[in-house]
């Protein structure tokens, strides 16, 4: 079941392309079910006041209406910042899922890859609030995800195949 959100934005009226293009990047990855907006004039400081409700389900995306889960791209939801550090993961994570021989996602998902991008200095202790990602998926992964340390122990690397 999805769950309601808000988000809100604030755009100054004159050349705030930056506001507008993070604005748009939300509502192309989001389930939106209301906007609703108010200008707030004043003089040089006057600024667009946009209220976003819109429907997030438990795993970060959406249902479209022909019940098919829909692609993010995440370049266009993240921030550069957080865009740079989950790609990162991205090449961490296939570095590692070729080192165990198992899939990517089952490493880590995309959704688990950018909610630990969203930490600016993401830790062990931070990857067990994702949802996700229980203890165990953390011990494994987690220290070479996080790359903080090089070679990994036989304990975390888990099975040879």
């Amino acid at each position: 079941m999805a769950d309601i959100q808000l988000k809100h934005f604030f755009i100054r009226a004159i050349g705030d392309q930056e506001s507008e293009e993070r604005l748009n990047r939300f509502l192309r990855g989001h389930q939106v079910l209301e906007v609703r907006q108010e200008f707030v004039a004043d003089a040089t400081n006057s600024v667009w006041c946009i209220a976003v409700r819109y429907a997030q389900g438990g795993d970060g995306t959406y249902r479209q209406s022909d019940s098919r889960r829909s692609s993010i791209d995440y370049m266009e939801v993240l921030e550069p910042e957080v865009f740079a550090r989950y790609a990162e993961l991205r090449d961490r994570r296939k570095a590692i899922a070729e080192e165990d021989s198992v899939k990517a996602f089952a490493v880590f998902s995309n959704r688990e890859l950018a909610a630990i991008a969203e930490f600016e200095n993401p830790q062990l202790k931070d990857l067990r609030t994702v949802k996700g990602i229980g203890s165990k998926k953390a011990e494994r992964f987690g220290l070479r995800i996080l790359n903080l340390t090089e070679e990994p122990d036989d304990e975390t690397r888990g099975p040879a195949v």
